[in-house]
């Protein structure tokens, strides 16, 4: 009878930390191993310099701030998981950025232009971002003159670091409006923006990493824009199993970005397809991993749209 009850204390013990744990034990299918830049698009340098120096040099110019960062490590380590050092760093050009946003709104979606440092187990550094090929063909901007602007502009960005010629990847061209998904919003701008805050302070696992207002920004450089409104958010707990099996998710899927704007009477939400960045960035999840994700950014993006049915048809289905 002792030996009986013990037993089944053991499995239950067992399985409630299976069932905590439930996304860190989330395997991959095609995992990439080393964690080497591969996805399409991605510019990448490996550097002989360590993580921290990087870091640092990526930091000390004046003359061209980081706006943002996201510290994945850090992320993992309050949430009692492990990933090696990722850093995701947003920097913002207004200028470039505001004439970007005039020629196509969606491309908001990937901007600021950011950069994403990490290190592998096997202590190798790298920096890596979106090509400028990558970005423009993604939204339809096939401009010689301002492919070339951007260019410079990334490299500059990598001269930080004293790479100044990033390797790039481009194993085919990229059609326009690729790995987005856009739904319409019920209501005015204002009232999206203000259910955008509601869902997050209504779920204790999301969090709201920034925010960036293009409208703001092209009123500095006395432009006049439609409202159009970047929000850098999500699960990001559930996130980090994602970025575990390639670090590179992290420039353009981990957290999720939402792009709320209007065009034309109508609010659209914009996002990425997880699906198909993991495939692009050469990852997979387990079934239930990617499910559980999938339904995390379509409940927060039928919240914000104000579909409130479907929203709790998909928290129900998890």
């Amino acid at each position: 009878m002792r030996k009986t009850l013990l037993l089944l204390g053991m499995i239950l013990v067992l399985g409630f930390w299976t069932y905590k744990n439930r996304f860190s034990l989330a395997t991959y299918s095609a995992p990439n191993v080393e964690n080497l830049p591969e996805a399409n698009g991605l510019m990448y340098v490996e550097s002989e310099l360590s993580y921290s120096e990087l870091a640092v040099n990526l930091y000390k110019d004046t003359m061209m701030p980081v706006f943002q960062e996201i510290d994945f490590q850090q992320i993992a380590r309050e949430n009692q998981q492990y990933i090696p050092p990722t850093t995701t760093l947003f920097y913002l050009n207004t200028p470039l950025t505001v004439k970007l946003i005039q020629l196509n709104p969606l491309i908001g979606l990937d901007l600021p232009v950011r950069l994403t440092l990490y290190q592998t187990e096997r202590q190798r550094t790298f920096l890596t971002s979106m090509s400028p090929q990558y970005l423009l063909r993604r939204y339809g901007l096939n401009d010689p003159k301002l492919n070339r602007e951007l260019e410079g502009y990334m490299n500059e960005l990598f001269g930080l670091i004293g790479e100044e010629k990033p390797d790039t990847i481009l194993r085919k061209l990229v059609v326009p409006k690729e790995g987005i998904k856009m739904k319409m919003a019920n209501g005015s701008f204002e009232e999206v923006l203000t259910r955008f805050e509601q869902a997050i302070e209504r779920n204790s696992h999301y969090r709201k990493v920034f925010e960036l207002d293009y409208v703001e920004l092209a009123q500095e450089q006395e432009t006049i824009i439609p409202p159009t409104k970047l929000f850098v958010a999500g699960n990001l707990v559930d996130g980090i199993t994602a970025v575990q099996g390639s670090q590179t998710l992290g420039l353009d899927e981990i957290p999720q970005k939402l792009l709320v704007f209007e065009r034309d009477g109508e609010v659209w939400i914009a996002y990425n397809d997880l699906a198909y960045n993991l495939k692009r960035h050469r990852t997979s999840l387990s079934p239930r991993a990617l499910n559980n994700l999938q339904h995390d950014v379509e409940w927060l993006v039928n919240q914000v749209a104000g579909d409130y049915p479907q929203a709790l048809w998909t928290r129900i289905k998890r």
